[in-house]
């Protein structure tokens, strides 16, 4: 699969929106600089990074979302990510 990077997201006192960060470190225990304030729901080692592409915030945009990139507990957003499906 390829693609491109086209923004990271983290809060450093929880919560959302989460703002665009320049670099995001993700270790065993979660991505430094990303704070959560729910720890029984969000955070720790049995949790996912979840991926949105530009591709995916925009379909559900078009279907009335509000989504927008960093406007939900998310952290990575690419850019034409292409691979087999």
């Amino acid at each position: 699969m390829n693609g491109s990077i086209a923004g990271l997201f983290a809060s450093p006192n929880g919560g959302v929106p989460k703002p665009q960060v320049q670099q995001l470190q993700i270790t065993a225990d979660g991505c430094i600089g990303d704070f959560q304030r729910d720890k029984k729901h969000h955070g720790g080692t049995q949790r996912a990074v979840c991926l949105f592409s530009e591709e995916v915030i925009a379909a559900l945009q078009e279907e009335g979302h509000p989504i927008f990139p960093g406007s939900v507990e998310k952290i990575f957003y690419f850019a034409k990510l292409i691979g087999k499906k």
